[in-house]
């Protein structure tokens, strides 16, 4: 399965609504994958911590932003 992971430095200049859409994208990907793994289709388990990691920075990213417009 190819991960769509953004760079750090990309979520940055996104959008608040791109960023929802994005970590929306990671989660069903997440999902994905687990099922995949359960099944025994997939052997990359490696790719789970990518995807949980990609998701947490994309909620620093949003939670920078909140911050930042009070």
């Amino acid at each position: 399965m190819k991960l769509k992971i953004t760079p750090f430095k990309d979520l940055v200049s996104k959008k608040p609504a791109e960023l929802t859409a994005y970590v929306t994208e990671l989660k069903l990907q997440h999902v994905e994958l687990t099922h995949q793994i359960a099944l025994g289709k997939e052997k990359q388990t490696h790719q789970l911590k990518q995807l949980k990691r990609a998701i947490a920075q994309a909620h620093t990213v949003q939670s920078q932003t909140a911050k930042g417009k009070d």
